[in-house]
């Protein structure tokens, strides 16, 4: 008789049982075969029949119970409810996030070379045939002062660094003339300005929240280049400006390429 569909598949089932020894001690034996539940065997102690899932488990074909059996010959045996079924692969296409156990894509499931920049986020950070690794996101910033001539700055005011030449993130003000972490982690800076002849020592303090990190000081009447680099840790939302703290008021110099003073930082990591 002609049918539609797949040709039938004849199966034939042995009934299978397993018997171990206890010791009194193991409690993990190995099943001959694998099995996809726990409803799939029976197991009895001394002919006394267990609850599955309660007093033992299956994972695979290991049976694990909860309690070690006593000692004895032959007094485990576990007996198969069930055909061997062959376990299903999921479909293309049909694991999601909620599937996959927390942790449980591990370095040891990742094949060398197989990550590349296609699995990344585009853009996040990329590398090129030489192992060249760039990070377009990171933030940084280099600022100046626009003026083109000596610029007074008055004890205690920020240093007016208030053109970026470039700002990664926007984390740098140009109106308050600080750089504000967005993320906790060390952060390196450096800022370096012309100092226009003057008898009176001059110093310029770099601040985190306020609080002077160090000072940097120069003495004598010649014009002079005040240069100096740092690196801090930062928590989120920590800023960082440069001020003068002189007493006196800090006249600098700047030819608007930020060549003579400038502020400059970035994320190390």
């Amino acid at each position: 008789m002609a049918y539609i569909g797949n040709s039938a598949a004849n199966q034939t089932f042995t009934p299978v049982i397993d018997t171990f020894n206890g010791n009194g001690s193991t409690t993990a034996f190995t099943l001959t075969y694998p099995v996809a539940s726990v409803a799939q065997v029976e197991a009895y102690i001394s002919n006394v029949p267990q609850q599955p899932g309660v007093a033992y488990t299956v994972l695979g074909n290991t049976i694990t119970f909860t309690s070690a059996p006593p000692s004895g010959t032959a007094n485990i045996y576990v007996r198969y409810t069930s055909p061997i079924t062959q376990i299903m692969q999921p479909g293309q296409g049909t694991v999601g996030t909620t599937q996959l156990m927390d942790a449980a894509v591990t370095a040891s499931k990742v094949a060398d070379a197989s990550l590349t920049p296609a699995k990344l986020t585009v853009g996040a950070i990329s590398w090129d045939s030489s192992g060249r690794v760039t990070m377009p996101y990171q933030p940084a910033f280099k600022a100046r002062m626009s003026t083109n001539g000596n610029t007074s700055v008055a004890n205690g005011s920020v240093m007016p660094f208030d053109t970026a030449m470039y700002n990664i993130g926007s984390n740098f003000n140009t109106s308050t003339y600080r750089f504000t972490a967005p993320v906790a982690g060390v952060y390196a800076f450096s800022y370096h300005s012309y100092k226009n002849g003057s008898s009176t020592p001059s110093l310029i303090a770099a601040r985190v929240n306020t609080n002077a990190l160090f000072r940097t000081r120069v003495d004598g009447s010649t014009d002079t280049v005040i240069v100096a680099a740092f690196s801090c840790y930062l928590s989120a939302n920590d800023y960082v400006d440069v001020v003068n703290d002189s007493g006196v008021t800090f006249v600098a110099f700047d030819n608007t390429t930020g060549s003579y003073t400038s502020f400059e930082g970035y994320l190390v990591g």
